[in-house]
Parts: structure tokens; sequence; C-alpha cells
């Protein structure tokens, strides 16, 4: 407590400084922590406050005290469904992302039956990337990456080290594919409340986790660029809804285009134009859906398009 009150009299008034949570993966007295949120409460009404990150997660029900839950799975009729596309261990059948078919049609709407208050979901992505074996050297001291030497003394003894790069680069790239997944579905799903990735770099806190974009010293692993990730983790996105990753000219192409609208204002006249472009470029099929206004702080039907894929 002596810490949260002195985090509001010291940073009330900083500008990034919204939400108050108690605590990651909290567990124990529920009328404890009811009771210290009051307190902090009372003290700065402005503040926005939750008993904390995924707090017992195995019941992670609403709670009257907060104003949102933070949660990787919620209860739901009985059941406890989903709220994120990627699970370990012995819950990694669980991962629709890491376990799916590859549609981009599903969304999170069942685990919000019922919410009353704004839903985040908690830890997610972890999509694991193959170590860069060049950042050994940088690790000195008491934090030499031992990690990594195991890593790279294994290549060595089954003489793969020449394709470590390789590994990193794959790995990488099917992991930014599974993070672009991850987070679409939230952006796709109406009112969902957000989402907090488990990390953008790098984590050795707790031993080996490879699970960043970037490296734990924040650097760029050259598997995605800004410019990439914005296209599916932007305050404004485009979405499409489609049956599969993989087709063929056997098939008609059916896609549902959306549009995840969070940005400063609402848009009016905006007319949307599409195109289906092959891999050298050359425009199959294109397309304009009419004008219309959208909405800030909305997800958006811009339209269907429909395409023989044939020739």
């Amino acid at each position: 407590m002596p810490e949260a009150e002195a985090l509001l009299a010291h940073l009330g008034n900083h500008p990034s400084f919204v939400m108050l949570s108690l605590g990651n993966e909290l567990q124990g007295d529920r009328r404890m922590m009811s009771e210290m949120i009051g307190i902090l409460r009372r003290q700065d009404p402005s503040r926005l406050y939750a008993d904390g990150s995924n707090t017992i997660h195995w019941d992670a029900r609403e709670q009257p005290h907060n104003n949102w839950r933070t949660a990787a799975t919620v209860p739901v009729n009985g059941q406890q469904v989903r709220v994120r596309g990627s699970f370990g261990g012995q819950f990694a059948d669980q991962g629709i992302v890491q376990t799916g078919d590859g549609s981009t049609r599903d969304d999170y709407r069942e685990a919000l039956v019922g919410a009353t208050m704004p839903l985040v979901a908690h830890e997610t992505g972890q999509f694991s990337i193959f170590p860069d074996l060049r950042e050994i050297p940088r690790y000195t001291g008491v934090v030499q990456a031992r990690n990594f030497e195991q890593y790279r003394e294994t290549l060595l003894r089954r003489g793969m080290i020449d394709q470590a790069h390789d590994f990193l680069r794959a790995s990488g790239a099917l992991a930014a594919d599974l993070y672009k997944e991850d987070q679409e579905r939230y952006l796709r799903t109406p009112g969902f409340g957000g989402f907090q990735v488990l990390d953008l770099q790098d984590f050795p806190g707790q031993g080996t986790a490879l699970v960043g974009l970037l490296n734990a010293l924040m650097e760029d692993k050259g598997v995605t660029t800004p410019a990439s990730w914005r296209r599916a983790c932007a305050p404004v996105t485009v979405l499409v809804r489609f049956d599969r990753c993989i087709w063929t000219t056997a098939q008609h192409y059916v896609a549902d285009l959306e549009l995840a609208h969070y940005g400063a204002a609402d848009w009016t006249n905006v007319s949307t134009e599409w195109s289906l472009v092959d891999a050298v470029g050359h425009v199959v099929a294109r397309g304009t859906f009419a004008a219309a206004r959208l909405a800030q702080g909305k997800l958006h039907s811009l339209g269907r398009v429909e395409v023989p894929l044939a020739g």
C-alpha cells in the first residue's frame, strides 16, 4: 500500500498514467484486494483500477471493484473460454492460433458473453524464435549466455551449425505471422477491451523466453519491420476474414473486409478500393466499396470480395 500510494502521489499527473493494477497473476483474498482498491480510489478517483492481471487465473470472473478485467481464460456459462491464441504445456491444444486451420473467420465474441466491463487479453503472443547465436559475445560476466551456448553446442554436435541463421529467419517469419493473426483476432472482435503482449523483446529474467520480435537488448532481429507490424497492430487496421490461407484455382475466393477504427476522429464519406494481386504484382481483380461514415471506436464492415480463381 505505501508503494501504491506513493505512485499516486508522485506520478498522478503523468500523462501516461491512466490505469493502476495491484500486480501480476495474484492469488489470495479478493476481499482484501477490494479494500485496497477502495483506499486508492478515494485517494485518487481519476484513475482506473483493477485487482491485477490474470488474478486468480482459474476463476478470472468480473469483480465489482474493478474498472476492467485482464485474463487468459474467462468463465462463461460454466466453461472456461480462451481469451488468447497461444497456450503452453498441458493446455497447448487450446491455442487456436498455434493449432488452428489457418482461417481468419474467428474472433473472441464468446468470451464477452455477459461481460459488463472491458476485457483485456493477458500475456498474448509468446511465439518463440530460434536464438541468434551471434549475440553470445555480447553477454559477459554474470550474464553470460549459457543458454545460447547450449544451442550452439547442440548444432555443432549434429553438424548443423551452418543452418543457425536459417532457423532464426524461418522461425521468426512464422512467429511474425502468428503474432499478426493473434492481434487481428482481438481487432476482429466487436467491443473487445484490448490486449497486452507478453513482450516485444526476449525476456531472460526467468531463463529462456525467446518470444520477442526484438532481442533482449531491444534490437531488431530482422524478422519483421515496423511497417509490417503496424498492418496488424495500429489505431486503424484493415482486417480480412476468409476461410483458409491456402487456395487453389479450383476454388472461389470469398473474403469479408473490415476496418478496426480506433483513430482520433470519425471519418465521413470514405470509399474503399481493393485489389487481389499475384506474386509478381499483377492485379487479378479489383473493386470498390461504396462511401460510408466510419465512426471512431468501432469495428466496421466494409464489404465482401468474391473472385473465381480459375485460370
